[in-house]
């Protein structure tokens, strides 16, 4: 997680079925509720299920925030910057 260009917080984490909270069959069900996610044509990348988080390590996210994945497996990187409705 970036602020101002600066790292506020890193960590390795392991992410998958096993790291959700949530049974599968209840998240699938629960994202398609969203009319968002059942537009025809369009694809969405959902992550979900990780064992770490930037909250429990004492970072709350706050608008501009850049939060970056690295999956060096996959050979794949995400990278958002957090914007709040109403911020």
């Amino acid at each position: 997680m970036c602020r101002n260009q600066q790292v506020a917080f890193s960590s390795t984490f392991e992410t998958g079925i096993d790291q959700l909270y949530y049974k599968q069959e209840q998240l699938i069900d629960m994202l398609f509720r969203s009319p968002a996610l059942r537009q025809a044509g369009l694809m969405h990348y959902i992550f979900l299920g990780a064992d770490q988080n930037s909250f429990d390590h004492g970072h709350s996210l706050i608008d501009g925030d850049t939060i970056s994945l690295r999956f060096n497996e996959l050979h794949l990187s995400l990278t958002n910057r957090l914007v709040l409705q109403g911020a």
